[in-house]
């Protein structure tokens, strides 16, 4: 693992604070998912200190994930952009005076990412098909089928 990666808790006891500046290569997030690729680097900004009994991280974090749009199925990118996103680390679970923040970058980078994702291009081919089979916003706001059963048209 990197050097850039690692904060040195000793470095900070006497209230100081670490600049974080780094630029990595998306390895060490070490996926193997066949639909989520990170071709880009990994830009980290921020500091780390500490308080009384915690390290306080807060990092900007921003690269680029490709991920299948829902509808049309190819390969899109998706901007990860995350902005003061921060973190604490209790000092008593860091025993060896060195916290890796590898695994936080990778995990907040993770969970910004949507469950599905939508190109909304208008040239997205899978748009067209899928709009064939929903309804407009006038549709499925109408209330006037007497076929049709709405049990919570009268609420007001």
């Amino acid at each position: 693992m990197e050097d850039y990666f690692n904060i040195y808790v000793d470095r900070l006891k006497s209230g100081s604070e670490e600049l974080i500046s780094f630029s990595a290569a998306p390895t060490f997030m070490e996926l193997t998912e066949d639909e989520l690729l990170f071709n880009e680097n990994i830009e980290v900004e921020g500091k780390a200190y500490l308080t009384e009994e915690h390290l306080i991280l807060h990092l900007d974090i921003s690269t680029k994930a490709i991920m299948p749009c829902k509808m049309c199925n190819e390969p899109k990118p998706y901007i990860v952009d995350i902005k003061g996103f921060y973190h604490t680390q209790d000092l008593d679970k860091i025993k060896s005076g060195q916290f890796s923040i590898a695994d936080i970058v990778r995990d907040a980078i993770l969970l910004d990412l949507p469950n599905y994702y939508e190109c909304k291009l208008d040239s997205c081919e899978g748009r067209d098909i899928a709009n064939k089979f929903l309804k407009s916003q006038e549709q499925a706001h109408e209330i006037d089928d007497p076929e049709v059963y709405h049990p919570f048209a009268d609420l007001e």
